[in-house]
């Protein structure tokens, strides 16, 4: 049912969200940058992710477990030590 009421919102606009994050602005970032997913995220959520982060220069991708869209509500704990080991590695 979520896979049907998102192919219903994006209809034939897919191809262009794979697309999207392939800017070349993500290459200008300096600075350090986290991109999260849930595992049971909306479909090609995770697939988007990965791109997204292999355009930015000093960005890592992770993937949380049992999570959807929301993980920093689904997964507070996860979501936190995530976010505060990515912040410690960078001196942030």
């Amino acid at each position: 049912m979520l896979e049907e009421n998102y192919l219903a919102v994006v209809g034939g606009k897919r191809e262009q969200r794979l697309k999207r994050p392939q800017s070349e602005d993500y290459l200008s970032l300096k600075i350090p940058a986290l991109v999260l997913v849930g595992e049971h995220d909306v479909p090609d959520m995770h697939t988007i992710g990965e791109r997204f982060s292999k355009s930015i220069p000093r960005a890592s991708f992770q993937e949380i477990k049992q999570a959807g869209h929301l993980p920093a509500l689904e997964k507070p704990a996860v979501f936190n030590n995530l976010l505060r080991e990515f912040l410690q590695q960078n001196g942030l």
